[in-house]
């Protein structure tokens, strides 16, 4: 059963920001961040600091609203998709 709390990130968005990662001052990575409304974000799967992967799971309502990619596809997105593109998610 998926939450509400992962529901309100459907609709019609707008690409915004990107980054290489964040997360380091927790003690993780994801990687090639574009963010698509607020806080949520297309963005890797978690990477430890050294580089192993931390949490691989996809295809989960997991996070707080953001969609985890393999890391390739999140740099696919964060490549070709520009800022200002509009995204639908159903």
């Amino acid at each position: 059963m998926v939450s509400h709390q992962h529901l309100h990130q459907k609709g019609t968005h707008v690409i915004g920001i990107k980054g290489l990662y964040f997360g380091v001052n927790k003690g993780y990575k994801c990687f090639y961040y574009t963010q698509f409304k607020g806080n949520y974000l297309f963005h890797s799967i978690l990477y430890n600091l050294d580089g192993s992967i931390r949490d691989g799971r996809l295809g989960m309502s997991i996070s707080d609203g953001c969609i985890r990619l393999a890391k390739e596809n999140a740099k696919w997105i964060y490549d070709n998709i520009p800022i200002e593109t509009k995204v639908y998610i159903s």
